[in-house]
């Protein structure tokens, strides 16, 4: 993996775990607004995602729901060897 797509990923990591640490502490009725929280899919399905893509031998990709970007790394990554494109949507 590059050391800058690591990087990212590294940083989103630490981020979602301080994020989650956050929600536990949260006394019971008292919420936090969602859309400032980083709604990641996680490094095991990022890697299930990437090797779906790989062996569909996909060449384009739509996402729907980019949230930070974290889950678009992956697809994106799987799609990279095969040039094809990629088409996230989010608002």
């Amino acid at each position: 993996m590059e050391q800058a797509i690591a990087a990212v990923l590294a940083e989103y990591d630490a981020r979602a775990e301080r994020e989650e640490q956050q929600m536990r502490r949260l006394a019971a009725g008292e919420r936090l607004n969602v859309d400032d929280m980083l709604l990641r899919v996680g490094p095991h399905t990022g890697s299930f995602l990437n090797l779906l893509i790989k062996e569909a031998d996909a060449r384009s990709i739509l996402e729907i729901g980019a949230s930070y970007g974290y889950s678009t790394i992956w697809p994106a990554r799987g799609r990279d060897r095969r040039r094809g494109q990629g088409h996230p949507l989010s608002r």
